[in-house]
């Protein structure tokens, strides 16, 4: 379970974030909507440990974010940039991506299937993104991001 408690986040003294609390089961799929610059990207900075609050609590399983190990946190924590963040690589490459920084085992038949599952099983594995749309590059973006699903 994941914990917001009183969470606030301040930049010269103007709160982008003011006093959220959240519960986040695991297994649990949401999504953040509101106006632009409401402070949906701020919460999940926050969420995935890239900036610290100014006040409040974050758990994880009831355990303090400062006790958690940055790897562990991001192996339970994920979400997905309405941007795609791909290296100018391969696709293969992109998709192998997370198994490298958990130095794990590329699964190429779950890539593949993945692949096919976002409606671009046509490509190969050596397809150079750069050569791809901004929507098929943000359906890799969802394939890899789903290559290891967070808890």
């Amino acid at each position: 379970m994941l914990e917001l408690k009183n969470i606030t986040y301040k930049i010269d003294n103007r709160d982008i974030i003011n006093d959220i609390n959240l519960k986040i089961e695991a297994g649990d799929t949401i999504a953040i909507v509101g106006p632009s610059g409401s402070g949906k990207s701020t919460l999940l900075r926050l969420i995935s440990n890239l900036i610290s609050p100014t006040k409040g609590e974050l758990y994880l399983n009831d355990k303090p974010y400062e006790q958690i190990n940055p790897e562990q946190l991001r192996m339970n924590v994920s979400y997905l940039l309405q941007e795609s963040d791909l290296f100018d690589r391969t696709i293969g490459e992109n998709l192998a991506f997370p198994a490298e920084v958990r130095q794990d085992k590329f699964d190429r038949k779950q890539a593949k299937r993945l692949l096919k599952t976002v409606g671009l099983g046509h490509y190969n594995f050596n397809t150079r993104v750069e050569h791809l749309s901004g929507g098929e590059r943000q359906r890799i973006t969802i394939a890899r991001q789903l290559m290891y699903t967070p808890k």
